[in-house]
């Protein structure tokens, strides 16, 4: 008996089981009613839970002990169900969803299925993406993998159009949640470019407000609230979805609903459900076009949309992404099926990967052998702002970055020779500097620091986004190179903390602006070499207490990023340098004057770090503002390369030890080596100790 793994499309409204055949292709297991999808419903009478069409028609009959649309609030420790004589939570009644599924597929398959991959929409959070393997483990599977429901998607479209190279945007409307995700398919690998969602967008919301319209019409008649009874409403709504379904087949149906001995009709046509609803279809759109632009592509530039999910199957909803995107949409696949297909091929290839002697049999067929997924949300940690008046939301990983993944940070920790010595990190997952507009994922207690001085301690902590999405945090002490002990506990129940100032502050903010130098004689290589330069400068700054800028001068002087604690804003700016017409191509200007007028109400330690690699056309201008920055407190670290002057370098930066001549391939660990140094005197004055630093001969 070969090994065998599912793929499982864990769906809000439906669920789908697949597997591969001999040849490797993957294959739909029908449930034991004979159907290819099992609904996402759960019944709990006095006698054994029933789970899939029973449960939904129990639903339809106005019981009460029936649980629907719990995945959307997967994660959600709060959300508790009380059906039959007990509390469940979405994670249970998960299990007993994918308990149906896999008792039904062994039946099937004749032989027993505890290996599986689980697709999750690509906008779960690690919450919900802890829930889901949670949920899997306790219905008795190995999860192998939870994998992003669009990118499953893409995997069967690859399979189905072997010889060709895509650039398609998935857009993936499910029953209670809404994908959008960009992924190039080329002859080795998919390839996710982007993604964006909203998992409280589905087809329950067209259900929802069918219903309304129905309910208040039936009230403005009988006076009679169907609302205000959750059962009746909850009847209401399968209807109201029946005829939205027959609406895919016909252009009119009619809805008739009976309660309180009152019977109510209304005709629903194909333009009365676009009137509804159409402003949840311009819901998706807004996230469609925000992925676009987030990639830097056009919808000219797509080979089309694939459309995945069954409310895709709605006339309206494929019309739309017709005019939308300005071709017929892709119809490959199934809607209902491709993302369970893809997560089967998933499982086969993650088989091939852990054991021996598999890899022929489980391969993913044709030429594409490689899946690189993104996360849909940016990591960071809790942070003091530049002023030390209240916390923020500093970002680490920025979002729509390959997974797995790890950026290290380094932070400076003031210790005490006889206290604990442990830090509290509080990790993050959103885009706002607004800590409450972004989710609060978990706290860390970071143990065992040794005290090292007044100067404080220097720790390495470095955020992990695993293959599966899910979040974790490590840390090492960097004087000893010593890994520390990170214990997860409890988030405090109230954070009232977080909307006063900091309860202390450490240390002095620091505020450090990289100029660099955008004249001509840096395109090519030595301006890609300086951007990996600049990124590496940031990844090694404490963001806790350091906030960043960038400012890019030739013949003239442009402030590109204000100084933040925003690592995906610095990035993104740092990464998007281009040498132009805007700016000129010579070395007219110099970028001191700038710089004074961006720190100079700055109390905490400032810094300016220059790049430059040529001559100023005006050395004495630069050099007598460089002195006024010099006189404000500001310091002046001036790193050269190619024709930069030695001489020019010394009398701009604030010490001779803070000059350096480099190379091209030395200027990343140079800039790695100075934003460590701040870190670690805490922005203090700059020595220059060059741990790993000196001028550099150029013969």
């Amino acid at each position: 008996m070969k090994p065998l793994a599912v793929g499982i499309d864990l769906g809000t409204t439906y669920s789908v089981i697949a597997a591969l055949d001999d040849l490797g292709r993957p294959i739909v297991i029908p449930n034991a009613e004979g159907q290819l999808s099992t609904p996402s419903v759960v019944f709990v009478d006095n006698g054994p839970v029933i789970v899939g069409e029973d449960a939904k028609q129990a639903q339809a009959l106005g019981e009460e002990s029936v649980a629907s649309f719990f995945k959307r609030w997967m994660g959600n420790s709060e959300y508790r169900l009380s059906l039959g004589d007990k509390e469940w939570s979405p994670e249970d009644l998960s299990a007993q969803v994918l308990r149906k599924l896999v008792r039904d597929a062994e039946v099937f398959l004749k032989q027993p299925v505890k290996q599986a991959v689980i697709t999750v929409p690509a906008y779960f959070d690690d919450h919900q993406r802890r829930a889901t393997i949670s949920a899997g483990r306790k219905a008795g599977l190995d999860v192998l993998q939870i994998i992003n429901e669009p990118t499953a998607a893409a995997l069967a479209l690859g399979l189905k159009r072997e010889d060709e190279d895509l650039l398609v945007l998935v857009y993936d409307l499910g029953g209670g949640t809404f994908d959008v995700t960009l992924v190039d398919i080329d002859s080795t690998e998919y390839r996710v470019l982007g993604t964006d969602g909203d998992h409280q967008l589905g087809g329950k919301d067209w259900d929802d407000t069918v219903a309304r319209w129905f309910g208040g019409s039936f009230e403005g008649k009988y006076q009679i609230d169907i609302f205000a009874d959750s059962a009746a409403f909850s009847e209401l709504r399968v209807a109201c979805e029946e005829a939205k379904k027959k609406l895919s087949d016909v252009h009119s149906t009619r809805l008739t609903y009976i309660y309180q001995k009152q019977k109510h009709s209304d005709d629903l046509t194909r333009e009365k459900l676009q009137e509804l609803t159409g402003h949840l279809l311009e819901r998706t759109a807004t996230l469609c076009e925000q992925t676009l632009s987030d990639a830097g592509k056009k919808w000219s530039d797509l080979a089309g949309v694939l459309l995945v999910g069954g409310s895709t199957r709605m006339p309206m909803v494929r019309e739309y992404v017709n005019r939308m995107s300005g071709r017929p949409a892709i119809q490959s696949v199934s809607p209902d099926h491709a993302v369970a297909e893809g997560a089967a091929l998933c499982a086969g290839q993650v088989l091939a990967r852990k054991q021996t002697g598999l890899t022929q049999l489980y391969r993913l067929p044709g030429r594409r052998q490689r899946i690189v997924d993104v996360m849909s949300h940016s990591m960071g940690m809790i942070a003091e702002s530049t002023d030390g008046t209240r916390y923020i939301n500093s970002i680490i990983i920025k979002k729509n970055l390959a997974i797995p993944c790890v950026e290290m940070r380094p932070y400076q920790f003031v210790t005490t020779p006889n206290g604990s010595n442990e830090i509290e990190v509080y990790a993050t997952q959103g885009e706002s500097q607004d800590p409450f507009a972004c989710t609060l994922l978990r706290k860390y207690r970071i143990c065992g620091l040794t005290h090292q001085g007044d100067g404080g301690t220097v720790v390495d902590i470095s955020y992990h986004y695993d293959e599966n999405g899910v979040v974790d945090v490590t840390a090492v002490e960097r004087a000893h190179s010593v890994k520390l002990t990170v214990k997860e506990e409890p988030i405090d129940e109230n954070l009232d903390w977080l909307s006063g100032p900091p309860r202390r502050t450490r240390s002095s903010h620091v505020m450090a602006y990289l100029a660099v130098d955008l004249s001509g004689s840096m395109a090519g290589t030595p301006l890609e070499k300086a951007k990996e330069a600049a990124v590496e400068f940031l990844r090694q700054s404490d963001l806790s207490k350091c906030s960043i800028g960038l400012v890019v001068f030739s013949d003239k002087v442009r402030v590109e990023l204000a100084s933040c604690q925003n690592a995906k804003a610095a990035e993104s700016a740092i990464k998007g340098m281009q040498i132009g017409w805007s700016l000129g191509y010579g070395n007219m200007a110099s970028p001191f004057a700038e710089m004074l007028k961006q720190l100079k109400q700055h109390d905490g330690p400032r810094f300016v770090v220059l790049m430059t690699d040529g001559m100023w056309c005006r050395p004495d201008v630069a050099i007598s503002q460089a002195d006024e920055c010099r006189e404000a407190g500001i310091q002046t670290i001036a790193i050269g390369f190619g024709s930069a002057n030695k001489e020019f370098l010394e009398r701009v930066a604030t010490t001779q030890s803070g000059a350096y001549f480099t190379t091209l391939n030395e200027l990343t660990a140079t800039f790695g080596t100075i934003a460590r140094e701040i870190a670690e005197t805490g922005g203090g004055q700059y020595s220059g100790s060059g741990k790993a630093l000196r001028f550099v001969s150029r013969h």
